[in-house]
């Protein structure tokens, strides 16, 4: 019998769940939208739904699941299994997921923050691997962050419910909203939930023109639209200050970026190594680096399946 674990990464918009057996290999994925317009309770219904058909199907293939490990974006209570509070995901404040999901899978269930669990990916099977201590960097409908000291993911102080939430760093006082609440963060400029908050908000767009995603608004900057080159020049100045100050504060050097709009490198890469450059004044030019995750979307999934292997 094959040994495995469950492994799920819940964005703002996805969730993923795959089942990985023990030494990474991913066997089986499965992606589904979280649907919001017949009540607040999809998203662990679906979640449930989602998990209990993969722990079905692997017990068709001989596949036993020792236990199951989901990534939430968020500030996140690991040790209670409990979303405290998730600006992309109000549907799951104050939900004690781990509990809810181990009811269902009759498994043991450990969550973490969607940033921690792509760190662990990257440390175990990425770019990550290759340096002690780094920064983690994740693009997607928000921003997430984790910092890896000494090859050991940071985990702040005990019960606090966040660590490296760089995305909720201010950049700019008196900026953009956020989707937290306060003005200038990270997330309200590097983030698809940020770009298309701006987007709407200044009526950048027509209606028949409307950009409804990171990824159409990065087609158009590779086609050179004056609005879509602007913002996401505007992305990466504000993602680089972000790092500078990341490194300034740590004492590390080095940066991986992850996430889902991590695919419109191109056309932010340049701004945000000037910013980093000409922010970071503890280190030159040539002692900063900053990466593009290879590993894409299966970094996350991934340290979600390590830190149940870690968890048991």
């Amino acid at each position: 019998m094959t040994e495995a674990v469950l492994s799920g990464d819940i964005g703002g918009t996805h969730i993923r769940l795959a089942v990985v057996d023990t030494a990474g290999n991913i066997i089986r994925l499965i992606k589904v939208k979280i649907e919001r317009s017949t009540g607040r309770s999809n998203l662990t219904k679906q979640l449930i739904s989602s998990a209990q058909e993969l722990i079905q199907w692997a017990s068709t293939k001989n596949i036993k699941i020792l236990g199951v490990g989901i990534g939430i974006a968020g500030k996140i209570d690991p040790s209670e299994g409990k979303v405290i509070f998730s600006p992309n995901l109000p549907e799951a404040n104050g939900k004690n997921i781990s509990k809810i999901v181990s009811e269902y899978t009759k498994c043991p269930v450990f969550i973490d923050n969607d940033a921690n669990v792509f760190g662990r990916g990257e440390a175990w099977r990425g770019e990550g691997s290759k340096v002690r201590s780094w920064l983690g960097i994740t693009l997607g409908t928000g921003v997430g962050g984790c910092i890896i000291l000494n090859n050991k993911l940071w985990q702040g102080d005990k019960n606090i419910g966040f660590v490296g939430e760089i995305g909720h760093m201010t950049i700019y006082p008196d900026g953009f909203r956020c989707a937290c609440g306060k003005r200038g963060c990270l997330e309200a400029y590097a983030s698809e939930g940020g770009l298309l908050r701006r987007i709407a908000h200044d009526n950048l767009y027509s209606s028949s023109g409307r950009i409804k995603s990171a990824k159409l608004l990065y087609l158009k900057a590779l086609e050179g639209d004056p609005v879509a080159v602007k913002l996401f020049e505007d992305f990466g100045r504000a993602l680089g200050i972000a790092i500078a100050n990341g490194f300034t504060l740590l004492g590390v050097r080095h940066a991986i970026i992850g996430g889902g709009v991590s695919q419109a490198w191109e056309v932010f890469k340049q701004s945000m190594f000037d910013a980093a450059y000409s922010n970071c004044s503890m280190l030159s030019s040539d002692q900063i680096f900053i990466v593009k995750s290879k590993l894409g979307d299966e970094a996350a999934i991934l340290g979600a399946a390590k830190l149940v292997l870690d968890s048991i």
